[in-house]
């Protein structure tokens, strides 16, 4: 599924999140997050998503920034929020990339009150192509320096030759 949120800024400059509070909760802390090995930034958001849903956000705070993550519950708007046992998803919100990142590790399905520790989520920026890719060469003619870009779909092991036609 897809998931996108409303980055439009308040009067502080900050993003703006529509979610519902809800009386049906469930709090996440994750030990450590890391983004291509780095850890994020004070600016940056972590995002709970339930469907496609926006369920929960806060700023990031470093380790064990609580998330909290709505629930299902009277209240008009939560319909599609989770209900016992539903997978959540969890995200970051990078201010400086301006992307939203999916962070894997192990995430416990919701539960109501529910306070769970994650030892360690990761996620990465690297974009990784549907097919093989191997992009022109540039500047072209060479110079001293000269630089070859291509994209893998998949691990694999990889020849790359370079030829000088004269």
């Amino acid at each position: 599924a897809s998931v996108s949120a409303d980055l439009s800024k308040d009067n502080n400059s900050k993003p703006l999140f529509d979610w519902i509070q809800s009386t049906e909760q469930a709090f996440y802390l994750a030990k450590e997050i890391l983004i291509d090995g780095e850890a994020p930034q004070v600016e940056d958001y972590l995002l709970a998503f339930h469907d496609g849903e926006l369920v929960g956000s806060v700023e990031y705070g470093g380790n064990y920034t609580p998330i909290p993550v709505m629930g299902k519950d009277v209240t008009s708007g939560t319909e599609a929020y989770p209900d016992e046992g539903d997978e959540v998803k969890l995200y970051l919100l990078s201010a400086s990339e301006g992307k939203i990142i999916e962070l894997q590790g192990s995430i416990p399905a919701w539960s109501s009150l529910g306070v769970y520790t994650l030892s360690s989520l990761t996620g990465t920026l690297i974009e990784i192509p549907e097919d093989y890719v191997l992009e022109p060469s540039y500047p072209n003619p060479f110079n001293p320096s000269t630089t070859v870009k291509f994209g893998l779909p998949q691990d694999a092991d990889i020849s790359l030759k370079v030829y000088d036609l004269q």
